[in-house]
C-alpha cells in the first residue's frame, strides 16, 4: 500500500512539474510573439520612413519650454500654406506664405503686428518690395515691371505716389513728381542720346509753356518760357518785380537782347 502510494506521488510530481513547463513555453511562446509583433512595427515604420520621409498633418506648432507659441507651419482654409515665427509674447513677426494663387510673399512684422516690409512676386511674377509706416501705409515701393523697366516709389501717408525713380526697359532715367492729389507734374530725365530733358506739366495736364521764379514775398524775379507768339525768351525783373533785362528771338529768328529803366523804357 506504501508502495502504491509513492508511486501516485510521485506520477503528481511528473504531471505538476509537466505543467510547470508547458506554462513555461507558453509564457516564452507568448514573449517571443510580442517581440517579433514589434520588430516587425518597427521595420515596418522605418521603411515607410525611408520610402517617403513625410509627417501627415495640416498643422504643426513648436512652443517653447514656457508653452508659448513660437512657430506654426500650416494648411489653411483657402488653401494657403504658410509658416509664421513669433515672439515670446505671441506676436506673429515673421510670415512665409504661398497664397491660394500661387504667389509666395515674405513679412516682416513690427511688435503691433503691422508689416513693416513684405517682399512678393505680383500677378504678373514681378517682384515688389514694400515698406510701410507704424500705421501700417505703405511710404515705399521697389518693383520691376513685366518689361524690365525698375521703380523706386515714394508715397504719402494718404497713399498717393508723390516721387517714381525709375529707369526704363531702354535704360533711360526719369524722375517724375507728383502733386497730392498723385498727378504727375514734372519730371527729370535722360533722353537716348544722353542729352538731360526736365518738363513741367500744369494741373490740367498741359505742358507749361513758361516758367516763373519768385522771392520769398511772392514778387517774379525772373521769367522764362515762350510768349504769346510762340517765341521764346527770358526776362529778368528787380526786387519790385520790373522788368530790367530781357533776352528773346524775334519773329525774324534773331537774339533779341535789351535792357529797361525804372519806368520800363528800353536803355
Amino acid at each position: 500500500m506504501a508502495e502504491e502510494s509513492t508511486t501516485v506521488e510521485t506520477r503528481l510530481r511528473k504531471i505538476e512539474r509537466e505543467r510547470r513547463l508547458m506554462w513555461m513555453l507558453v509564457g516564452g511562446a507568448m514573449w517571443a510573439l510580442m517581440v517579433i509583433i514589434l520588430l516587425l512595427v518597427v521595420v515596418a515604420v522605418e521603411r515607410r520612413g525611408r520610402q517617403d520621409g513625410t509627417i501627415d498633418a495640416k498643422q504643426i506648432l513648436l512652443r517653447d519650454d514656457e508653452g508659448h507659441l513660437r512657430a506654426r507651419f500650416q494648411v489653411g482654409s483657402k488653401e494657403e500654406v504658410s509658416l509664421g515665427l513669433f515672439n515670446r509674447a505671441g506676436a506673429l513677426r515673421v510670415l512665409v506664405m504661398v497664397d491660394p494663387t500661387g504667389t509666395p510673399m515674405i513679412a516682416l512684422a513690427d511688435e503691433a503686428g503691422h508689416h513693416r516690409l513684405a517682399l512678393a512676386l505680383d500677378k504678373l511674377q514681378s517682384p515688389n518690395l514694400l515698406l510701410t509706416d507704424k500705421d501700417a501705409n505703405t511710404r515705399t515701393k521697389l518693383n520691376i515691371d513685366e518689361d524690365g523697366s525698375a521703380h523706386m516709389s515714394l508715397f504719402d501717408v494718404s497713399g498717393n505716389e508723390r516721387l517714381d525713380l525709375a529707369v526704363a526697359k531702354t535704360g533711360n532715367p526719369y524722375l517724375f513728381l507728383s502733386d497730392s492729389k498723385a498727378v504727375p507734374r514734372a519730371w527729370l530725365s535722360l533722353l537716348g542720346d544722353g542729352s538731360p530733358n526736365m518738363t513741367f506739366i500744369r494741373p490740367g495736364g498741359e505742358m507749361a509753356s513758361r516758367f516763373v521764379f519768385t522771392d520769398a514775398n511772392g514778387k517774379e524775379l525772373a521769367w522764362f518760357g515762350l510768349s504769346s507768339l510762340g517765341l521764346p525768351g527770358l526776362l529778368l525783373n528787380d526786387s519790385l518785380g520790373k522788368t530790367r533785362a530781357a533776352i528773346g528771338v524775334g519773329r525774324d529768328g534773331k537774339a533779341v537782347v535789351g535792357t529797361l529803366d525804372a519806368n520800363g523804357k528800353a536803355e
